[in-house]
């Protein structure tokens, strides 16, 4: 699957509006922003077993845009890879690029931290909501489509590694069925 190794495979925020319409950017769209959304954690474990339906909410989906198109225009001219690597190794106290309020958000007045989403950006949300549920009625195979061939990548990947007696079921109260996982001891 894509990932965001650098800023030269970021697609145009046109092209991730087009979700299911392509894959190669619907996986860049789930794997690096969508998940975001939904919990990182939450999408590693349970890509390769649910539907992008079962995990995102539409609205969830819409939101993910929503945040791209809020602040896309100074995002976009920025290094995203040399920004994010550099906010995992800065210390406490180090001051980093600010990135401005975006168009649908801005610093709140008075007593709280954050103004919210202005009237414009809820409009777009809405917008953005019925845009996710007709690209979701538009292409109906394609859930299916993109969790097989996670599947398959991650058998692939899972059987050119050696197992270990560290494998043991682990309850999943999200899930009826058990699956088995890697635990790692500490």
């Amino acid at each position: 699957m894509t990932g965001l190794k650098s800023t030269n495979n970021l697609p145009a925020l046109q092209q991730l509006r087009l979700l299911r319409k392509d894959e190669i950017t619907m996986d860049i769209f789930c794997n690096n922003f969508l998940s975001c959304v939904i919990g990182k954690h939450y999408w590693k474990r349970q890509k390769k077993h649910k539907l992008i339906r079962e995990l995102a909410t539409v609205s969830d989906e819409a939101f993910a845009l929503l945040v791209l198109e809020n602040i896309w225009d100074e995002w976009k001219d920025m290094n995203v890879v040399e920004f994010f690597s550099r906010r995992k190794g800065m210390e406490k106290g180090t001051k980093r690029r600010k990135i401005g309020g975006g168009r649908w958000t801005s610093d709140a007045n008075g007593g709280t931290k954050y103004g919210g989403w202005n009237v414009d950006g809820i409009k777009r949300f809405n917008e953005l909501c019925q845009h996710v549920k007709t690209n979701r009625t538009s292409y109906p195979a394609f859930d299916n489509e993109f969790l097989k061939k996670i599947t398959n990548q991650c058998n692939k990947t899972a059987s050119s590694k050696h197992l270990n007696d560290n494998t043991m079921v682990v309850y999943d109260d999200m899930d009826d069925t058990e699956r088995e996982m890697e635990v790692n001891e500490v």
